[in-house]
């Protein structure tokens, strides 16, 4: 459900542990702003260039989506198989969730 690049801190997550993982964030966000301790926005960064890439099940290119519409986290996406997430990626996701 997990991959991640040695070389480049990616990660490749399956659909369902994506949204595990922002399910889990959503959790920890209510219970922050409950305790009146919310959660610091990640940084948002700019790439240089736009790169489309294969996915790492069916080798057929990923679609890029803002998440959310209005995160301002690009992520590389495969319908049918899941989520390459850049290096910092998964933060500035669950900062925003």
């Amino acid at each position: 459900a997990v991959v991640e690049c040695g070389g480049c801190g990616g990660l490749w997550l399956s659909e369902s542990r994506f949204d595990a993982f922002c399910a889990s964030a959503e959790s920890r966000e209510r219970l922050s702003v409950a305790l009146g301790q919310a959660a610091a926005p990640g940084e948002l960064q700019t790439e240089e260039r736009v790169r489309y890439l294969p996915c790492i099940v069916c080798n057929d290119m990923m679609s890029r989506r803002n998440f959310a519409s209005v995160s301002g986290v690009i992520l590389d996406v495969c319908r049918k198989h899941g989520v390459w997430l850049d290096h910092r990626e998964l933060e500035r996701v669950l900062a925003f969730v």
